[in-house]
C-alpha cells in the first residue's frame, strides 16, 4: 500500500524531479538559471511561473545550435535513439 506523506507531497516531487535534472539536462539549467534560481535555490509552485517555458518554435534553433538534441536530454549521445517513421 502506497504511504502518504511529505515525500509524495507536489512540493517534494518538484524539487525531486527539478535536483534530478537540473545538473543533467543543460536547458533546464538554463531556464533555471534565467529566471534567478540555481541548484540550491529551486522554485517551488508559486514561483515555477517565473520560470519561462520552451515554446514551439525554439526547438528547431536550440537544435542547430547544440546537436543532437538541443540541450534538453540528459544525455547528449545515447546508445540507441528511437523515432516514428511518420
Amino acid at each position: 500500500m502506497p504511504q502518504s506523506g511529505a515525500a509524495h507531497s507536489p512540493e517534494a516531487l518538484l524539487n525531486q524531479l527539478l535536483s534530478r535534472h537540473v545538473d543533467h539536462v543543460a536547458d533546464i539549467s538554463e531556464r533555471l538559471r534565467d529566471a534567478g534560481f540555481d541548484r540550491l535555490h529551486l522554485p517551488d509552485w508559486d514561483r515555477l511561473s517565473q520560470v519561462k517555458p520552451r515554446a514551439k518554435s525554439d526547438l528547431v534553433k536550440l537544435q542547430r545550435s547544440r546537436p543532437l538534441f538541443g540541450g534538453l536530454a540528459a544525455n547528449e549521445h545515447p546508445d540507441a535513439i528511437f523515432w516514428s517513421p511518420g
